[in-house]
């Protein structure tokens, strides 16, 4: 197969003007725009309304290319459009060649006959989808619209948070954010199914080879021992087609090699791999990828024009393709990385209702992670490295899974590359959110087409862990009132779309993999969406009905696959997108970056119960991070204590689209904020909890990993100037895979009076060292991993009752290359301690720590811009006593 890109210049205009610009391809209007200061950046101060405005007009994007001689030989020239966004017409040499609207779908059309060599020319007109969503929306009776989002936005098969939503901008852009190229080719392969069979000590990995371009007569030649197969195109054909299929071992020592004829369509076989390298999760063990390649051979032969046989025409075949007829050619060729693992959800009874566990390897993990949406509003920005920084965050806080949420669009494969190297689980939605659609014959055929584009695409990844059908529309539709108040006719097409369309097209294309209906959803059909007791569950209690984060340990769902906090992005951040004169909570330009309504009031509420106000901008930036990772370690720890009956947690949500005050754990430029480092803490795969109860905690201990753990817990009962009242320590062992009561500390004798408001409770887990597990009372394990120990610390009253002290902090950076380490000291106790550069925005180990003894904490970090004399400079250290 022959590929000719149109990836480059192309040039651009709005319709209504004359004026042409240059284009980038991929790329989009915004991103052009911006990059021919035609607008101002979309994300500075209130300049996304005018941007929304931009997508009134319909625009216009051409090139030319040659085709070079030869090109049009093969039997089937292809236009492939991975990308159109999203209302789209499609010219080819002045002929309307496709019509276009779904951004989701993979565009592929024959174009053969309105090409020529020499140079041809394409266009594209993009149709204004603030139009097309306005006029659906007044001409049908769908009246709902999803928190933040625009009218009508349901209509269009376009992400549906381009329209904006509680968290985005309004953006709608438009263009080519994927390839877009010509392929010609006789035959090629149209896709490979790669599954697997796990037996013991072996894997059979089965090949489903697709072909594309057969139309043969086919016979076996018993005098040469080989299938002759013959595949008529224009002017060419192939016979003798063979697929070889090739394993590669990830450390490159060991290949499986099997050739077979292709005779079909399809062309199955297998190769059996002994003593596999199985792929885990991130924390419960490696990822070792297979490399798996398929290529595909062939003879070449002519036609006779005239009669359609065969014909001798070597030197009329070498001057028009340059490959001598008979000669075995390569045809096309498939490569991927695979990871060999089982995958399941198991959702069997027991004494609570039913179970909702992902199970690796026959292993039921506990799913840890957060919600995944859009990295930019300009599609084309988001790049492997940029992605790849964001998942490395992930992994680096112990996550094991992603979900991908339905109001976005489907990733790039790049995104699922990174998700299998690193061992994050996706659970992946369907591109349907908070809405209501309307199925007729045409949307019926338009999404068929799109959800078994992105199956097919998608389904080889290791990291693949399931798939779901929208988000929030099963449970909108029954407890909503303005969703279920629609008329019936609309949740009978939801049952049509979620429980019959969708999952027979999975069927036939990724038959052994878990499809949910809905999330949340206890199995579908409007059977109680939100019952706790089977399947997942969205909690937003805490934060949108303002319960205090102790309502968390009410609630013990199976799999809570949504609940979040807001707060604020970094002063840096804010630095970004604001004037010296916008930095307040309530300025248009802060709210404009707010785009859930009660928002900064509720952060301003939670604040009230929680701590003194703030005495600065600064200040409550820094008090809502803090707030929004004490909900969430409140709600992951009691579910994690619970393990067994539930098995996930997934916050929302890890990352923001553009610069906002939102529920994400890392900014839209990359900046952690405190919920991620909580989250290294409390996602830990050994770690420890504290239940705390008035005077009374109660320690547990934590092991997701597969190997047993012996570790010491030590308490201490201490002043805010750290003289120690009370120790208590005690050795544990925590088996593989469980959460279990270490002991509990009544501190009660210890808080008479106003005494309570200056002592602390802190609590450190420290696993043991190899030779001190091997005498544990545990299963033997053959391959050790220390894990770090884990720390934390309670007070017995609410923080703004707290006598704390302002500490002096003293620091000392030393440096070895690039790598850095930061001791920080205090001569009083200091919670949420905060470590920042005025010019450097490194990733540290360890941040919003608490400095419990004198000892002080020591971080490490990377850093190649400055020495470790410029960062001492630049260095900064604040905690909760700095912040009233």
């Amino acid at each position: 197969m022959t590929k000719l890109t149109l990836g480059g210049e192309w040039k651009y205009k709005n319709t209504a003007e004359s004026l042409w610009h240059t284009g980038k391809v991929p790329g989009s209007v915004l991103a052009d725009s911006i990059s021919n200061n035609l607008i101002p950046n979309p994300y500075y101060r209130e300049n996304e309304y005018a941007a929304f405005d931009l997508f009134e007009s319909d625009y216009e994007y051409r090139r030319t290319f040659t085709v070079p001689e030869g090109f049009l030989n093969h039997a089937r020239v292809n236009l492939v459009c991975e990308g159109i966004d999203t209302l789209a017409e499609i010219k080819l040499n002045g002929e309307v060649l496709q019509k276009c609207d779904n951004m989701h779908r993979i565009w592929v059309i024959n174009c053969k006959e309105k090409m020529h060599a020499g140079e041809n020319r394409i266009s594209i007109l993009f149709s204004s989808p603030n139009k097309y969503a306005r006029e659906n929306f007044n001409a049908k009776d769908i009246t709902y619209i999803p928190a933040g989002g625009t009218p009508g936005n349901n209509f269009l098969r376009k992400g549906h948070s381009m329209f904006g939503w509680d968290w985005g901008p309004k953006l709608p852009d438009a263009g080519i954010f994927r390839d877009i190229y010509f392929e010609a080719f006789d035959t090629k392969i149209a896709d490979v199914y790669i599954t697997q069979i796990h037996e013991d000590e072996k894997v059979r990995v089965c090949f489903s080879v697709f072909t594309e371009g057969l139309n043969c007569e086919r016979g076996y030649n018993e005098a040469e021992n080989r299938v002759a197969g013959y595949c008529e195109g224009n002017s060419r054909a192939h016979r003798n087609l063979f697929a070889q299929i090739k394993i590669t071992a990830p450390d490159s020592q060991n290949v499986w090699e099997k050739t077979v004829p292709v005779l079909n369509e399809e062309t199955k076989t297998e190769i059996v791999i002994e003593n596999p390298q199985l792929w885990w999760p991130n924390g419960l063990g490696s990822q070792p990828l297979y490399a798996a390649a398929v290529t595909l051979t062939g003879e070449a032969q002519l036609l006779d024009e005239s009669s359609g046989n065969l014909a001798d025409k070597t030197q009329l075949h070498n001057e028009r393709s340059g490959n001598p007829a008979g000669e075995a050619q390569l045809l096309d060729e498939y490569r991927a990385k695979i990871g060999l693992r089982t995958i399941e959800v198991s959702q069997k009874p027991d004494e609570w209702g039913t179970e909702f566990a992902v199970k690796v390897n026959n292993v039921p993990i506990f799913a840890m992670g957060a919600n995944y949406i859009p990295e930019d509003s300009v599609l084309s920005c988001v790049t492997p490295k940029r992605t790849e920084e964001l998942i490395k965050r992930c992994a680096e806080a112990n996550f094991n899974m992603l979900r991908v949420w339905g109001g976005g669009y489907y990733p790039d494969g790049f995104f699922f590359d990174l998700c299998d190297k690193y061992g994050i689980l996706v659970w992946q939605d369907f591109m349907f959110a908070c809405n209501i659609y309307d199925l007729t014959e045409e949307f019926e055929e338009n999404i068929s087409r799109e959800v078994t584009d992105n199956v097919i695409r998608l389904r080889n990844h290791a990291s693949l862990a399931l798939w779901c059908g929208n988000n929030e529309i099963e449970s909108g539709l029954a407890n909503w009132g303005n969703m279920k108040n629609h008329h019936p006719k609309y949740k009978a097409d939801y049952i049509k779309l979620f429980e019959y369309i969708i999952p027979n097209l999975l069927k036939k294309y990724d038959p052994g993999r878990y499809y949910h209906p809905s999330s949340p959803s206890s199995g579908g059909s409007f059977d109680n969406p939100d019952d706790e007791n089977r399947a997942d569950a969205h909690y937003w209690a805490v934060w949108h009905g303002q319960k205090p984060f102790e309502a968390y340990r009410n609630h013990f769902f199976r799999f809570c696959s949504e609940f979040g906090f807001q707060s604020f992005p970094s002063y840096k951040t804010i630095n970004e997108f604001t004037e010296p004169a916008d930095r307040n909570i309530f300025s248009s330009v802060m709210e404009s970056h707010q785009k859930n309504g009660s928002a900064n009031g509720q952060i301003l509420h939670y604040i009230s119960q929680n701590y003194l106000y703030p005495n600065g901008f600064k200040s409550l930036l820094y008090i809502s991070q803090v707030l929004q990772a004490q909900a969430i370690k409140y709600g992951v720890e009691h579910w994690r204590r619970n393990r067994g009956r539930c098995m996930g947690a997934l916050y929302w949500q890890l990352n923001d689209c553009w610069p906002v005050a939102s529920w994400a754990s890392v900014d839209y430029y990359g900046r952690l904020k405190a919920l991620h480092y909580e989250a290294k803490r409390f996602f830990a795969p050994v770690t420890v909890s504290a239940l705390d109860c008035g005077s009374e905690i109660a320690y547990y201990a934590h092991n997701d990993s597969m190997e047993g753990c012996r570790a010491r817990l030590t308490v201490k009962l201490s002043d805010n100037r750290f003289n120690v009242l009370y120790e208590h320590s005690a050795d544990v062992d925590i088996p593989a895979l469980t959460a279990l009561k270490v002991f509990d500390a009544d501190f009660s004798s210890y808080l008479t009076g106003a005494n309570k408001t200056e002592v602390f409770a802190s609590y450190t887990l420290t696993p043991y060292g190899k030779a001190e597990q091997e005498g544990a009372n545990l299963p033997a394990w053959p391959n050790f991993k220390a894990h770090p120990a884990q720390s934390g610390s309670n007070l017995f009253v609410k923080p703004k009752h707290y006598n704390f002290i302002k500490p002096n902090f003293e620091t000392h950076i030393t440096q070895n290359g690039e790598e850095f380490t930061l001791e920080v000291k205090a001569d009083a106790y200091a919670k949420y301690v905060e470590v920042s550069f005025k010019n450097a925005d490194p990733v540290l180990s360890d941040n919003f720590f608490d400095i419990t003894s004198a000892e002080g904490v020591k971080i490490t970090f990377t850093n190649t811009e400055f020495n470790a004399r410029e960062l001492q400079r630049q260095l900064e250290v604040f905690c909760i006593a700095n912040s009233y």
